[in-house]
């Protein structure tokens, strides 16, 4: 019995660290969260993150970064909150991670990730 729940904990694991991929190239989902990575200091990406939620209308925006990382949040008109955290990757990249509401909306995830990214290039 401990080797059955050994080998679930370890699968539960795997996938959480993995992601599953998507299918918009280089974004990947973890338990609800997109992820992607941008050529990008975390500061450039937390502004192009606020950018993006203004021009999609999210309300209630605010946004704080360091050298280090970032954070955007908003909401969306059902009051969802929307949650973009960035943090440094390596030099001159950064990875960024959309959470639409508690378990996360695919759709509306990968919306913001897709307008983040077209502001960086």
């Amino acid at each position: 019995m401990n080797r059955s729940v050994m080998l679930f904990v370890l699968l539960i694991a795997m996938i959480f660290a993995v992601g599953c991929a998507t299918d918009q190239p280089g974004v990947k989902n973890r338990l609800g969260a997109y992820e992607t990575m941008v050529a990008a200091n975390p500061a450039a990406a937390t502004s192009a993150a606020k950018k993006a939620m203004e021009q999609m209308k999210l309300i209630n925006i605010e946004s704080t970064s360091t050298e280090l990382d970032g954070k955007v949040t908003g909401q969306n008109a059902g009051g969802d909150e929307v949650v973009v955290a960035i943090a440094i990757a390596g030099d001159g990249v950064s990875r960024i991670s959309v959470r639409v509401g508690w378990t996360g909306d695919s759709a509306t995830s990968q919306a913001v990730l897709k307008r983040i990214r077209a502001l960086l290039k």
